[in-house]
């Protein structure tokens, strides 16, 4: 072995050694105490199967743990993960007391395990998942600093990317602190935000889930993110899009897109806003689907003129003859946009901007050359 592979060993070597002796404490009895004894300890198997660690050197428990994420088998139900997750409940204990966050990244860089890490000091949220095929499943745990321990306990989550996390300290009349964590998810157009929130009573060992936020809730494919309150009280904010009827989006065209922001408080996360961003694709899908339920006079709400109806009424516009899609080449919309219905037809669309929102000035038909 030459000198810097011996280099690289070293740091394992001593850790192992003094995780060893910690391990064999923790097994051999040292679990009684009052509130103030911060003795390292596993809580019981009743708990969390996570906690308990078998009587081995560190080494070997990494080894293992390695072993589980090659078989597809115990990779599959979980059996890695849970394996994983000992490891670094036993390093937070030994280490008393860490920043949860930090430390976990640490171990988990330091051994090569893959695994997305986020929140803070006190509570964090470790999202393991294998480095040989990282879109084949993730199990999500939450690690928080317990009365006398760091305490573990595997969570919603699985199969999605860990984006951020959160947590709110207890109010009110019966305190309970929750936690949210933000977790992507691949969807046909894109990424899908989902928020899962979970409580604890004062009483309880285990966190419980409180309320999950998805489509419903958070509008489809886009991005969301914790936030800094504002003078709303929202902490979390989200831009997201969901399929047109009658309109074929790829996911880099245009879309209709919503602005969502969210407050935080006993009972969960509550929507304070939720706008349209107004762009001349809005404009056009308005415009369409007023004409195509005959409501002529909510089409001129987005036209420059009655002119501009009587125009696109005389080409059949509001006839429900396929679907609509933007030209190709056409990303962002802009004042002038070609538009494409069915097989052969194709329209071009000048905008401009009327008051606070964009309407049509001005539509004519066109050829598909450009397709």
């Amino acid at each position: 072995m030459n000198g810097a592979a011996r280099h690289r060993m070293q740091p394992r070597t001593i850790l192992c050694r003094k995780l060893a002796g910690v391990l064999l404490l923790l097994l051999t009895g040292i679990v009684a105490g009052c509130s103030c004894d911060r003795t390292p300890r596993f809580v019981s198997d009743t708990h969390d199967s996570t906690a308990v660690m078998p009587a081995d050197s560190f080494g070997i428990a990494i080894d293992a743990a390695r072993t589980s994420w090659e078989a597809p088998a115990e990779r599959a139900d979980g059996s890695a993960a849970r394996a994983t997750a000992r490891i670094v409940l036993a390093d937070l204990r030994m280490h008393d007391p860490p920043a949860i966050d930090r430390r976990a990244r640490q171990l988990l860089d330091s051994l090569s395990f893959g695994a997305e890490i986020t929140g803070g000091p006190e509570l964090a949220v470790v999202n393991l998942f294998t480095t040989s095929d990282p879109d084949g499943g993730s199990w999500p745990y939450l690690f928080w600093r317990g009365e006398n321990a760091v305490e573990v306990q595997a969570v919603e989550g699985s199969g999605m990317r860990l984006i951020d996390a959160s947590s709110r300290s207890g109010g009110g009349a019966t305190p309970m602190p929750q936690s949210a964590a933000l977790f992507t998810r691949s969807s046909g157009g894109g990424q899908q935000p989902l928020v899962f929130v979970w409580r604890r009573a004062a009483s309880a060992r285990q966190w419980s889930l409180f309320q999950t936020l998805g489509p419903d809730s958070l509008g489809g494919v886009g991005t969301a993110r914790f936030v800094t309150p504002g003078p709303d009280s929202a902490v979390l904010e989200t831009r997201t899009w969901s399929r047109t009827p009658g309109f074929e989006e790829c996911a880099s065209c245009p879309h209709l897109y919503r602005a969502r922001r969210f407050r935080w408080d006993e009972g969960g996360f509550s929507t304070v806003s939720n706008e349209l961003d107004e762009t001349p694709y809005v404009a056009f899908v308005r415009f369409i689907q007023a004409l195509s339920v005959g409501d002529n006079d909510l089409a001129k709400d987005r036209a420059m003129s009655d002119e501009v109806v009587e125009a696109a009424l005389q080409l059949g516009l509001g006839q429900r003859r396929g679907a609509w899609r933007v030209a190709p080449g056409i990303e962002e919309p802009g004042a002038d946009m070609t538009f494409l219905r069915g097989a052969r037809e194709a329209f071009r669309v000048h905008f401009e901007r009327k008051g606070d929102r964009w309407v049509l000035a001005s539509v004519e038909s066109t050829n598909r050359a450009l397709e």
